[in-house]
């Protein structure tokens, strides 16, 4: 998630195709846990859901588990943990970062090759508008750059 002025943006990536499945806005006062619950419902059922250190609670990992959905969580580092502990959490940890690059790829994009990096609107529904045409103009560079290297 990215904040942008006041609103931040919850957003769905397909990690396969690096295309945006779903998005919407909130305002930045709202906890994103709460948000993001209701972006989790339109995961598919079966499939993996990564995320940062910042979705590391045991609340949000139950309930991707009981959605039928597989937590992919990077862990917080405890303020005591054995040296053979680290090890294992580095390890897991290291190997979500190669799917959650991926899906940072989207952010990374919409912001420098699009330079879409400011918001100026006043209200949530201006917001989500631009927010939705920027996700929409980046699926649809990113559909040219699949359909062309599926030709070449």
């Amino acid at each position: 998630m990215r904040a942008h002025f006041g609103y931040k943006r919850h957003v769905a990536v397909c990690a396969d195709h690096k295309i945006i499945v779903d998005s919407t806005v909130t305002a930045a006062n709202v906890h994103y846990l709460k948000r993001s619950r209701l972006l989790l419902e339109k995961v598919p059922i079966g499939s993996a859901v990564y995320g940062d250190r910042g979705y590391d609670t045991a609340n949000f990992r139950t309930h991707i588990d009981t959605t039928g959905r597989e937590p992919k969580i990077a862990f917080r580092s405890p303020k005591k943990e054995l040296e053979s502990m680290k090890f294992i959490r580095t390890e897991t940890n290291r190997l979500i970062a190669k799917t959650r690059a991926r899906v940072e790829y989207v952010f990374g994009a919409i912001q420098h090759d699009m330079g879409c990096t400011l918001h100026r609107g006043i209200g949530l529904r201006r917001a989500q508008s631009e927010l939705q045409l920027e996700h929409v103009v980046y699926n649809f560079r990113r559909l040219v750059f699949l359909v062309g290297e599926s030709e070449s």
